[in-house]
């Protein structure tokens, strides 16, 4: 039976601590450039961060009588926004107040922000300026009151005040500094959104510990990569480690990326608001950038740009692909388009698992680890791993089963959701409903995903949540409905590149008799257009709308859905490796 440990020592383990004072009051880290805004050029070091988010969390943490803002712990905030610095100014202040916030998709629309809010209970809202009239009404549809309405990025707004508008103040008005609050070990710091298989998002619940746990995990692995024949290369000439800030920090991946790991391993972030293939081939040479965090479909589109091979890209030495599975192909081809020496490494994780859970090994790593690209990699330092057939049972060494992992930076579970929770947290263990493979070495093996989640751009997208919204189309043009996802060519030219193309969500529908009479056609397009009222850009049908008859199920009800990719697959004469 397969139930492994991780091969590395367990990392430390902490006293209930609070984020903030972990990451800022550590004198071992030196004051160097923290911040460059890729739009404006601002820069901002470690100190003025820390001066910043002391100067907000006082100002946040006073009493409204007082001239603050009078949040206190039993407040939920949402943070409603694109990259920008305030971003990470705002998460560090609310940790050093211990005030829970919730990270929600900039990219929501009023229908799915307002959900965001009420599974979260939140109190107050900090938008950037240009999703504000989307944060009103949302708003206003779950009964928060304007007062508790700020903006995160930019000036005074309609009469609401910025997060700038609020440090300034405190900044002039002398305040008396407000002190960073204790935490207790199991206490929540911020929600992250992950979809489920009920089609409805799920707030994943993160503690300050389970934060600090897996900080310091990262932390071991480190020290074991450095420590093997094949270290990774280090910037020339002393340059601190600069990584380009596109990924979103409502996301796990990009907010450790640029707001927590920056303060424990110090480097440079510059930061965009999204991803922008031809501003980001300008900012690389710029700030010699040295490590991109990324993701499959943003590495595609970097690897198929006609300028990829027109810019100086020879600062690069890393590219770090998290959020979905990222095909060797696709690696191999973009790490010899960058001159063959630029590493790109791949690893595992879910915010069920704070982050991560699996890192991709190096070359003679612990002595007896390689470098060994078609694995997802190895266990990361204090996780425990299991196999698990679908009966229950443990699988056996280099047979598919489920992945169970346990560690301390396995989430609380599911805020206001004990269903959900009973059924994903097991005895300290979480199922991820990922297949993988384990073998005698230790390395893990990727194979599809055990439930009906898609990733969508990094994105994790419920096909329920999607069909659920379809039959809820006014017109009552469909009888039935089935999504999943299939893989549509990322080449101009229209050729499926196999593997090297992307998923995208795709709809088998039933017409209604209604649905029969108005067309095909029409329904399509009606069906479109109602998606792109309700759901956000990467919900949408990019593998299109086919109309069937029936949709396959089995005698329990359940969706055939990897009969209809299949069939799909065939009628599109393209091979492919759904990933359902």
């Amino acid at each position: 039976m397969v139930h492994v440990k991780s091969f590395l020592p367990d990392p430390p383990t902490l006293p209930p601590t609070n984020i903030s004072t972990f990451l800022l009051d550590s004198r071992d880290v030196p004051d160097h450039l923290l911040y460059i805004d890729g739009l404006s050029g601002q820069r901002r070091t470690r100190n003025e961060f820390k001066e910043r988010v002391g100067l907000a969390r006082t100002i946040l943490g006073s009493k409204v009588e007082n001239g603050g803002v009078g949040l206190d712990s039993q407040c939920m905030v949402a943070i409603f926004s694109e990259n920008c610095m305030e971003y990470a100014t705002l998460v560090l202040a609310l940790c050093s107040l211990a005030v829970p916030f919730a990270l929600c998709s900039a990219y929501a629309t009023q229908y799915e922000l307002a959900h965001f809010l009420r599974i979260s209970k939140a109190t107050h809202i900090f938008a950037h300026s240009d999703l504000l009239e989307t944060a009103l009404g949302s708003a206003k549809e779950v009964g928060i009151p304007t007062s508790g309405i700020h903006i995160l990025e930019g000036a005074r707004k309609h009469g609401f005040y910025s997060l700038e508008n609020y440090i300034s103040k405190a900044k002039s008005a002398n305040m008396s500094m407000i002190a960073t609050k204790p935490v207790t070990r199991n206490q929540l710091a911020f929600l992250l959104f992950s979809s489920g298989t009920t089609g409805l998002p799920k707030a994943v619940a993160i503690s300050h510990n389970n934060v600090i746990d897996c900080t310091l995990q990262s932390l071991v692995w480190l020290q074991s990569i450095l420590a093997s024949p094949s270290p990774p290369v280090a910037p020339p000439n002393g340059q601190l480690n600069t990584a380009l800030g596109y990924l979103p920090m409502y996301h796990t991946f990009g907010l450790h990326s640029y707001c927590l790991r920056p303060f424990v391993v110090p480097s440079t972030v510059v930061l965009i608001p999204r991803w922008n293939t031809n501003l980001a081939l300008y900012l690389i040479p710029k700030y010699r950038v040295t490590t991109l965090p990324s993701v499959p479909p943003i590495i595609q589109q970097l690897s198929n740009s006609p300028d990829l091979t027109k810019t100086d890209m020879s600062s690069v030495i890393s590219i770090a692909s998290g959020a979905a599975y990222l095909p060797p192909v696709l690696a191999q081809k973009v790490s010899q388009q960058l001159g063959g020496a630029v590493k790109v490494v791949h690893g595992y994780g879910l915010s069920e698992v704070t982050i991560s859970a699996i890192n991709m090994t190096v070359e003679g790593q612990l002595g007896r680890w390689k470098y060994n690209p078609d694995a997802t990699g190895a266990l990361i330092p204090g996780m425990e791993a299991r196999t698990v057939r679908e009966d229950g049972s443990e699988a056996e060494y280099g047979e598919t089963g489920e992945l169970w992992l346990k560690g301390p930076n396995v989430a609380l579970g599911y805020y206001g959701n004990p269903k959900a929770t009973k059924e994903t947290f097991v005895d300290g263990w979480v199922r991820t409903g990922d297949n993988f493979k384990i073998d005698r070495e230790g390395y893990f093996y990727f194979q599809d995903r055990a439930k009906d989640i898609m990733k969508i751009s990094g994105m994790q997208v419920s096909p329920a949540e999607i069909e659920s919204t379809l039959l809820n189309h006014p017109g009552g043009l469909i009888e039935d409905v089935a999504v999943a996802g299939v893989q549509i060519s990322l080449d101009q030219t229209g050729a499926n590149n196999d593997e090297l193309s992307r998923l995208g969500p795709r709809a088998w529908v039933v017409l209604t008799e209604k649905g029969r009479s108005l067309g095909e056609k029409r329904v399509a397009q009606e069906l479109n257009d109602w998606l792109k009222s309700r759901l956000s850009r990467y919900k949408q049908l990019t593998g299109g709308i086919g109309f069937v008859s029936e949709i396959p199920k089995i005698a329990t009800g359940k969706v055939l859905r990897r009969q209809l990719v299949e069939n799909y697959a065939k009628e599109t004469q393209g091979t492919i490796r759904a990933k359902l």
